[in-house]
This record gives structure tokens, sequence and C-alpha cells, in this order.
């Protein structure tokens, strides 16, 4: 559908995202039910995510992929260690253990594994 519109601008002011911090995990959402970003891609959220020292476990959903990239610390995710600026891409998996000495800063982008649609690449 979004091929065939023009592309568009907005600029979001810091503010208007909200974060949460529960259990020495600090969410920041950009695309979720939570944030102000409409996308018309269903099923991608986008979260930043800010660690307190300690071991995390969280669920995932194993029907989506899910993209990490470091922005700040050292992680270990599902006992791979992860250093600033690293990417790493997890799909079927049902949960991830997360173990940090000092604190980390990660984005994630979660993406659906199936689509109902053809994805740009599989047009051409």
């Amino acid at each position: 559908k979004t091929l065939k519109k023009d592309a568009a601008y907005r600029d979001y002011q810091a503010n208007k995202f909200q974060s949460e911090k529960k259990d020495g995990i600090e969410r920041l959402s950009y695309l979720t039910d939570k944030g102000p970003i409409y996308f018309e891609t269903q099923g991608i959220e986008i979260e930043k995510l800010n660690f307190d020292p300690g071991e995390y476990v969280e669920k995932l959903d194993a029907a989506s992929i899910y993209s990490y990239y470091l922005l700040d610390g050292e992680i270990r995710i599902n006992d791979e260690l992860i250093k600033k600026d690293d990417f790493l891409v997890l799909s079927g998996d049902e949960s991830v253990n997360y173990d940090i000495d000092h604190g980390a800063e990660l984005f994630i982008i979660k993406s659906p594994y199936c689509v109902d649609y053809k994805r740009f690449i599989e047009r051409y």
C-alpha cells in the first residue's frame, strides 16, 4: 500500500514518547501501541531499553523477528557477548536472556516473521 504513497517527514518531540521503568529496565516506546508514531505496517514495534546491571528474562513472540542493536555498554544475549555497535537477530525464540554487568542501552525492532503481502524484495 505505502509504496505508491508520497514520502512524508514528521518531527516528533522527545516528550511525546513514553518511558517506563520496571524491575531494572527503562523502556522507551517509539513504535508500539504506547508510542505516538502512526505506522501502517502491522506488527512492527520499536523500543529502546536501558538496563541496570543484572540478569533478565523476557518473553518473546516466536512468530516475530527481533533485531537488536547495542547503543552503549556490553550485554550477553542468550550467552552471546554483544558489545557497543553490535547487531544481533533472533527469530523463533519464545524468550530471551539478558545478562548485564555495568548497564546497557539496547535498541530493538520487532517485526512479523510472516506477512500476508509480498515484501518489497519479493516484488522484483
